[in-house]
């Protein structure tokens, strides 16, 4: 969020500095909570903006504190007014993102852009295993109903289901809770999440289909119970093909090295493309970390993206 904010500020001093003219009003769209870890709802704030978050969600979505969406808002010293901050279809011209890629392909392939093609959709799922408790010493392995055995069993299928499904799906089982949670108790429960991502839904579906089968597979052989709900669904978005062209051109023109490449992680231009055209601009994280102590993005690359940024609206700006 950060070198997005940083750059469109930088773009604007830029224009103010040399006095460049632009037809439409350009404006900066300050949104948190992309990921919606705290609430599980993500892109939040480009959902509130596009008319997607309606005013009785504020109240039943709450964190694992049992805090709502509008007490934290709140909290923060604001006022929540779904009203003011939604915008009508096409009373945005364009929408352009810049994000580091959280990633390594820039890096891996030597390039400095990433043009964005098509941002991921996702499905996410929340997995209950039910099993029985006993004692670790005294229950023979041939009696046991092991929850975590099968959650495991689970876990691997989640890799193997998207290494057979393929091109470019991602699977990931992140958080997992068991009880007893004790060294001398075979647990009788585990709960785990599931998050499957890929740039079609046909591959998400087809995912689904196959974790079914592996869920009867595994609960005849454990002998527990499993029940998958999906808790979340986002659609797979394209970027503007007019936006994405003029990139194009104009990192030819200024000899970027780019790329057309997918975004594996969600974004709010995939939320913003519902009431604008939309269009994303990755530059390089070092060592293609994020979500880490060391992630970083060079100055000479946010330079690169702004400039591509720049030139992007200019255009946008002559064609009217």
């Amino acid at each position: 969020m950060v070198a997005g904010v940083v750059s469109a500020l930088e773009l604007l001093r830029i224009m103010k500095e040399n006095n460049i003219d632009n037809y439409y009003p350009v404006e900066i769209a300050v949104m948190n909570n992309e990921e919606g870890v705290r609430f599980g709802i993500p892109v939040s704030n480009s959902r509130a903006m596009v008319g997607l978050i309606e005013e009785g969600e504020l109240d039943n979505i709450k964190d694992k504190d049992g805090i709502s969406l509008r007490k934290a808002i709140i909290d923060f010293g604001i006022t929540p007014n779904l009203a003011n901050a939604k915008r009508t279809k096409n009373s945005i011209k364009a929408f352009i993102e810049l994000h580091i890629e959280q990633g390594p392909v820039l890096e891996h392939n030597n390039k400095k852009i990433g043009i964005v093609e098509t941002i991921v959709g996702f499905d996410k799922y929340s997995v209950k295993f039910i099993g029985q408790s006993g004692h670790a010493g005294t229950t023979p392995m041939a009696n046991r109903k092991d929850a975590l055995v099968a959650a495991s069993e689970f876990i691997l299928a989640v890799n193997n289901v998207v290494k057979e499904v393929g091109l470019g799906t991602v699977g990931t089982v992140g958080e997992l809770n068991l009880t007893p949670n004790a060294s001398n108790v075979i647990p009788n429960y585990v709960q785990l999440s599931v998050d499957i991502r890929s740039t079609e839904n046909d591959n998400l579906q087809k995912s689904y289909e196959k974790l079914v089968k592996e869920i009867e597979t595994i609960k005849k052989q454990r002998n527990v119970d499993i029940e998958m709900k999906r808790t979340l669904r986002i659609d797979p978005v394209y970027m503007s093909k007019e936006m994405i062209d003029i990139m194009e051109c104009i990192a030819n023109k200024l000899n970027l090295p780019y790329m057309r490449m997918n975004s594996g992680a969600i974004h709010d231009a995939m939320v913003m493309a519902n009431i604008a055209p939309a269009a994303m601009i990755f530059v390089p994280s070092k060592g293609g970390l994020s979500h880490h102590p060391d992630e970083w993005t060079e100055y000479i690359d946010l330079k690169r993206g702004i400039e591509l940024m720049l030139y992007t609206l200019l255009e946008l700006c002559k064609r009217g």
